[in-house]
């Protein structure tokens, strides 16, 4: 009798905490037992961008000359990235589009720890117009995007 009691107040407290779910809005929504196991467990961001920028250099690991607009005598354009609570080693790729078609896929480690800074470059002069670089984890995952020009 005891045993019987007990599982069935199990039952009970886990019909009760399966069968709603919070949304992301706050709502409640009713579930069905058999879908609760479905439920994908949300993968945590394995970093944060502090700062990704384009830039005419990088000197002592820093970026110079920040720009949406370089001229066409500019020789290299870099992207700089500056990741923070890096939770593990982490493949992420710079991926270089000129006027939406891509031209260029720089990959790249983050290392675990608490900042990590890298960047990639790409030779730009003599090819005037739009331009954007995405950086992107390792399954192709856009995580943040710059466009600049070059006239």
């Amino acid at each position: 009798m005891k045993r019987v009691l007990m599982v069935s107040l199990l039952a009970l407290v886990l019909t009760s905490f399966l069968g709603s779910a919070t949304t992301s809005y706050g709502e409640e929504k009713e579930m069905a037992p058999q879908e609760s196991k479905d439920i994908a467990v949300q993968e945590a961001q394995a970093f944060a961008i502090a700062r990704m920028i384009v830039c005419e250099n990088v000197e002592n690991r820093e970026p110079v000359g920040e720009a949406e607009v370089f001229p066409a005598s500019t020789p290299k354009v870099y992207s700089y990235l500056e990741a923070k609570d890096i939770a593990e080693d982490t493949n992420v790729s710079f991926v270089w589009h000129f006027e939406e078609n891509q031209v260029a896929k720089v990959n790249l480690t983050l290392r675990k720890g608490s900042r990590w800074r890298t960047y990639a470059s790409k030779n730009v002069a003599t090819f005037k117009g739009d331009w954007k670089v995405e950086l992107q984890d390792a399954s192709g995952k856009v995580l943040k995007a710059i466009a600049f020009r070059v006239e």
